[in-house]
């Protein structure tokens, strides 16, 4: 009995969720009170319970769905059928609805396909039959879920489960059909009681399970009749995709997928090359005098027993090993070895394939270096290596791990919860303790909102006080520009010393272009050509993501793409960041100059740029009342107006180019008072401190800061957040950083800071396959954000592994072969 109440519960909350019949409510509160009707009388207990049974079947509920008006399931059809009993409880506890006439819908025509059709009437019959494949299709059709309030309200169902359903074979009216099933998305605005608890028009998705057979218009056609007229006239649906699966590469795919195959084959060959012409003999090399070293080690012990004194075995003096003097031969001292002389003993053929190794054109001189640039072995060493030169600043090493991991983590926190036409879920003002939610899973369109609770999760997290640290997490990028322009001036000073104050302007601006655009452009190539490819679900965008990129790759490839604000041209979003540091590399001989012949001149430069920045940025930040946080409601005049922009951007750039002055100028060298030391670094920790966690009250407040206090913010806490950077990076380098320095300047920093560029490029498209490839919706929790930031951090850095051997090494390599040999021409 208790089974048929639940049942019974369910299915008037279902009808209370779609339809939004206040009355419904009602319904179930009062059907713990019909349990007393059923205990006292079993004959019209026996006909609910097969009532029940009817609805509670698959074949009975597609029957009653398509035969049955709702309406014989109200309350006032209850005490008709125990009328026997109602002396037992007064009439007054049930409280019945006066008989309302209600007008027939107006009927409406739904066209339909013929073969979609006589596919549907497939699955009606097979329902009927019980077959399993159409208990199967319905069985896969998403379902109302607990926590509706809390934001679940994305019914994806089993979308493995219908593709799954594959080449049906079913008979009807005597012609045979064969049809696969197709997963389709829909969206339902839900209409009712519950718009005004959830406001903003809250929409279900809605994942259904329809012969192929059947186009996006007969499927949004199908599901509009079956709601018309078995739910609601007030409701509709409307088709977001319907997956499909197997896509054929296009032109542009397979033109890309020859690229990486050259790619490939660069690597393999110039791996090769390296293990076989230069790594092996030096390795055979050490081998012998390895053993020739225990072989003197021996003789001088046998030496000493007969006669006490020492013996020396000079004809395998071992001297330095592994130094290369050129592509075939190598130094062990006083000798210098052939390729060939490690092989001596070979068989004649192999000799004759070695000494065409050695003395091909192809693998000696440029040729051969080109080669071993595509090398996976010498790059990966570079790469891993944990050894660095002398006057290196090592902090920066875990700084710029530390940042990079900073932004995955920002990332992370948003990817479950993007909305369409949201930059990011966590748009306030949010519901703190019944606030009105906004820009959260309910605000339409959801377009790959992936969680089932991200109302009820976001409002709670945004409580703590420790989350700030994510909500801030832009700042995690302004510790990059800071060490941009620490990193560009110091070294630029160090080389104007060099060259008396001179600067190879062409090679200035070349190398940054080639340091980051091959690279760049080569993951954008991957990224809009082949990501499409590369995994399904309810949400995969199968036409691919980075649309823009078709038309507006051109402004990344000249680093304006900051300044695009056409969606349709809009190209690799976090590429902005580039844009900005490759604007503020160009402008920086306008300070660097200055700087180094006339002090004075140039702080005062530096000035008039940081000056000029904290301005615009608060008459801008003043204009469009643009509020502190990053949060506000979903409108995106904050990444518009101020967040790309290089004026509003350029503050903490400049505080890390004077940081970088003052360390060449010094010399790495400063002795500060330990007390001052103390005081200096409490007050850039307190600073930091308010700059993450200062914006508490703002986001978590109804009421938003006032425009006077939020253009202040916004106008100078990036500036103090490079003073913050700047001072750690200054103290860690003269000795001034104590525990600190010891724990950034962890040679474990060293190859991971080298992944950086790499993982920024690619751990958007480890996010985004994470989260387009979910095929049921995420519960948000503690552990789980856990597990999923680990794994994107792990994940992102693997692959910029891999793609730094593929791209950005060979590309540094190249550049290095080719240059080095015009200097040496000169």
């Amino acid at each position: 009995m208790h089974g048929i109440i639940v049942i019974v519960i369910i299915s008037l909350l279902a009808r209370t969720v779609l339809l939004g019949d206040a009355d419904d409510i009602q319904d179930v509160i009062e059907t713990r009170r019909l349990v007393r009707y059923i205990n006292s009388s079993p004959k019209e207990y026996a006909k609910i319970a097969k009532l029940v049974e009817n609805a509670a079947n698959i074949n009975g509920m597609f029957r009653t769905l398509q035969t049955e008006p709702w309406e014989e399931f109200r309350n006032e059809n209850i005490p008709a059928v125990m009328a026997d009993n109602v002396t037992e409880i007064p009439v007054t506890t049930i409280p019945t609805t006066k008989p309302t006439t209600k007008k027939p819908p107006k009927p409406k025509k739904f066209p339909i396909s013929e073969l979609c059709a006589n596919h549907s009437e497939a699955l009606k019959q097979g329902l009927a039959r019980q077959d399993v494949w159409a208990v199967r299709m319905i069985d896969a059709a998403g379902k109302p879920p607990a926590n509706i309030l809390g934001g679940g309200i994305v019914w994806f169902g089993d979308f493995d489960e219908c593709l799954a359903i594959q080449d049906v074979a079913t008979n009807v009216s005597g012609i045979k059909y064969r049809f696969d099933a197709q997963y389709c998305k829909a969206r339902v605005p839900l209409k009712g009681p519950l718009n005004n608890i959830i406001p903003g028009n809250p929409t279900v998705t809605l994942g259904v399970c329809v012969p192929d057979s059947c186009s996006k218009k007969d499927v949004q056609n199908l599901l509009r009749k079956f709601l018309y007229e078995n739910v609601s006239t007030e409701l509709t649906a409307s088709i977001q995709t319907c997956v499909e699966t197997d896509i054929p590469y296009d032109t542009r795919a397979e033109i890309v997928l020859v690229v990486i195959g050259l790619f490939i084959a660069a690597m393999l060959s110039g791996t090769g090359y390296d293990l076989i012409v230069i790594q092996w003999p030096k390795w055979r090399r050490i081998e012998e005098i390895t053993s020739s070293e225990e072989i003197a080690i021996e003789a001088s012990e046998k030496q000493q027993l007969i006669e006490n004194t020492k013996s020396r075995v000079k004809e395998y003096q071992p001297g330095i090993p592994g130094k290369m003097l050129s592509f075939s031969m190598y130094s062990t001292g006083s000798k210098n070895h052939s390729f060939l002389q490690v092989f001596q003993g070979s068989c004649c053929s192999l000799l004759s394939v070695l000494y065409w190794f050695e003395k091909s054109l192809l693998f000696t001189g440029i040729p051969g270096k080109l080669l071993l640039s595509f090398s996976m072995y010498t790059n990966g060493s570079k790469i891993l290596d944990t050894k660095q030169g002398k006057g290196v600043i090592t902090c920066i090493n875990g700084i710029r791990f530390l940042s990079m991991t900073w932004v995955i983590i920002g990332h992370a926190f948003s990817a479950p919860n993007n909305i369409a036409g949201k930059y990011n879920a966590f748009s306030a003002p949010n519901n703190i303790a019944g606030k009105v939610i906004t820009g959260h899973a309910f605000s339409a369109p959801n377009d790959i909102a992936v969680s089932d609770n991200v109302a009820e999760f976001m409002p709670r997290m945004l409580k703590r006080w420790t989350f700030m640290a994510v909500c801030n997490a832009y700042v995690s990028v302004d510790s990059f520009f800071t060490l941009s322009g620490l990193l560009l001036t110091y070294l630029v000073m160090k080389e104007l010393d060099k060259n008396k104050g001179r600067l190879k302007w062409f090679m200035f601006y070349f190398h940054r272009f080639w340091r980051l655009t091959p690279p760049y452009m080569l993951v954008i190539m991957v990224s809009v050509s082949l990501f499409h490819y590369t995994g399904t679900g309810p949400n995969w965008p199968t036409a691919g993501i980075d649309k823009g990129c078709e038309k507006g790759w051109w402004y990344n490839l000249l680093y304006i793409n900051n300044f695009v604000e056409d969606n349709k041209k809009k190209c690799f979003g976090v590429a902005w960041y580039l844009a900005n540091d490759m604007q503020f590399y160009i402008l920086s001989p306008l300070i660097l100059l200055p700087l180094y012949h006339f002090h004075l001149l140039g702080v005062g430069i530096l000035m008039v740029f940081l000056v000029g920045t904290t301005i615009t940025t608060g008459v801008i930040s003043t204009h469009y009342d643009i509020p502190a946080n990053n949060f506000d409601a979903g409108d995106a005049t904050h990444w518009k107006k101020l967040y790309v922009k290089p004026y509003c951007r350029i503050g903490p750039y400049l505080i890390g180019m004077y940081a970088g002055y003052i360390l060449y100028r010094t010399n790495c060298k400063v002795h500060i008072n330990r007390y001052l030391n103390l005081v200096i670094w409490s007050a850039a920790i307190g600073t930091g401190m308010a700059i993450v966690y200062g914006l508490y009250d703002d986001i978590n407040s109804e009421t938003p800061l006032p425009t006077s206090v939020a253009a202040f913010y916004n106008a100078v806490h990036r500036t103090a957040w490079g003073l913050c950077i700047s001072w750690v990076i200054f103290a860690c380098a003269t000795g001034n950083g104590g525990f600190i320095n010891t724990i950034l300047s962890w040679k474990a920093f060293i190859p991971l800071s080298r992944l950086t560029y790499m993982a920024y490029l690619v751990h958007m498209m480890i996010l985004n396959h994470w989260k387009y490839s979910q095929t049921k919706t995420i519960h948000l929790s503690d552990s789980e954000y856990i597990y999923e930031i680990v794994g994107h951090i792990v994940l992102s850095f693997m692959a910029a592994f891999v793609t730094s051997l593929a791209f950005e090494s060979p590309m540094l390599g190249l550049e290095s072969v080719i240059f080095r040999r015009k200097q040496n021409k000169r």
